[in-house]
């Protein structure tokens, strides 16, 4: 996967743009950083944890439609393509291929839904009704974070009994399922870094090995305690705070973008 990430000025000083709070815009940037090489993320909710962002941040860049987000909580870049061009020799094509199947690039490469999202209903004094709310006031969301490979069918075994509801027979082969809370556990326990490499092992280990695991949160966390216990190398946690400054952060994006020109 390339290293390289690269900002339009013209997505990036644009109106809408600019018009966003200070930390929105410095969420789109991280999420810019950490994407794959078709703008796929998969896991925003631990970047925002890692960046102290809120989920209104990241609600303010899904209506502003700078970002699409997929029913199984990844999210895609809009502009990706306008941002970054990837050399073939590096290109690494995205493992999220269930939700690039429900996209594709208009004439602008920006990325668009096959089926168009319908607009949200008006009222008669012409503002937006809100979206429809659970009992607890809370915007309903996916209850799962999920991190599929390019595998697309499994059998229900392969799946831990305890979501066998929400997976069913359509989830990925190899799928790693942890809720939010457990994300958070591992997370907060061995690191970001360890994480997306225990995340990797544990989806390998099902899909090659065809293995029943019962709970990933707790293999996970077996896995790293056992690594650690026989010396090998794994990922060190990182305390310090990896914010950063962006009207720095934005100003180098522009100038990058300006010598590409």
């Amino acid at each position: 996967m390339a290293e390289r990430r690269m900002f339009a000025k013209t997505v990036v000083t644009s109106d809408d743009f600019l018009e966003l709070p200070h930390s929105a815009r410095s969420l789109y940037f991280m999420l810019g950083i950490m994407a794959d090489d078709d703008g796929f993320v998969n896991a925003p909710k631990a970047i925002m944890r890692q960046t102290g962002n809120t989920a209104k941040d990241l609600k303010l860049l899904l209506e502003k439609r700078f970002l699409i987000q997929f029913a199984s909580g990844v999210i895609v870049i809009r502009h990706w393509h306008m941002h970054n061009t990837i050399k073939k020799d590096r290109y690494k094509p995205t493992v999220c291929t269930e939700e690039k199947s429900k996209i594709r690039l208009d004439e602008d490469k920006i990325y668009v839904e096959n089926t168009p999202i319908a607009e949200p209903k008006r009222s008669t004094n012409g503002t937006k009704l809100e979206p429809k709310r659970s009992t607890n006031g809370t915007k309903l969301e996916p209850q799962y974070s999920v991190v599929k490979n390019s595998v697309d069918q499994c059998s229900v075994s392969q799946c831990r009994p305890e979501h066998s509801e929400t997976c069913g027979k359509t989830c990925g082969n190899g799928v790693v399922i942890l809720t939010d809370d457990e994300e958070k556990k591992i997370i907060d326990k061995i690191g970001w870094d360890a994480y997306q490499m225990y995340l990797r092992r544990l989806t390998k280990f099902i899909t090659e090995k065809g293995a029943s695991v019962r709970n990933h949160c707790e293999t996970i966390l077996k896995w790293y305690d056992e690594d650690i216990a026989r010396g090998f190398s794994v990922p060190q946690k990182k305390t310090a705070n990896i914010g950063f400054d962006l009207d720095e952060f934005f100003n180098a994006a522009v100038y990058a973008s300006e010598q590409e020109d």
